[in-house]
């Protein structure tokens, strides 16, 4: 009898433990139909890198020493991720384009050209153009965006008649 008893409590235990994995099964089974076209349907969405943007204005009496003209320029500076770019105008220079870059400096001293710009000059006169966003894109390094973020580079135009720089605006 005592072999008998042992017996029934074998099979039922073992009998309730088959009941209790089927219905775990049978709930990771539900959960998984369920959850399977929610993660199969949801895009991932890719991480979008950081953009910082720089409005500049461009005169004389930011170049070093300052200059007295009336040339003025406008440009957006946009940094995505790793790429710099450079787009805007700019006008009435006082002498004739020769050139502009990105320059390595602190707001009240001449720096170091690191980045030369590409300019559509007005044909006329030489002194007024732009500056394409698809020909004025450029790499920086992390070290260069710590620079960026601390207001260490500025954008120099300059003229025959002032090779140092006509105008000029900090990037800040």
């Amino acid at each position: 009898m005592v072999h008998l008893r042992s017996y029934i409590n074998y099979v039922n235990g073992n009998r309730n433990k088959s009941i209790a994995v089927t219905m775990k099964r049978n709930i990771i089974f539900g959960l998984l139909t369920l959850l399977i076209p929610v993660l199969v349907t949801t895009p991932i969405q890719a991480q979008k890198p950081d953009t910082t943007t720089y409005d500049l204005v461009l005169l004389g009496s930011n170049s070093v020493p300052a200059v007295s003209t009336n040339g003025t320029g406008l440009l957006t500076v946009t940094l995505v991720g790793d790429t710099l770019t450079v787009q805007g105008t700019f006008k009435n220079l006082r002498g004739y384009y020769t050139g502009a870059h990105i320059f390595y400096g602190d707001e009240n001293e001449e720096g170091n050209a690191l980045y030369r710009l590409t300019a559509e000059l007005d044909t006329t006169t030489h002194t007024s153009g732009r500056f394409p966003a698809s020909k004025n894109k450029f790499k920086f390094s992390d070290a260069h965006k710590r620079f960026l973020r601390n207001g260490m580079f500025y954008i120099s135009i300059t003229t025959n008649e002032n090779p140092n720089g006509e105008i000029r605006s900090q990037i800040k």
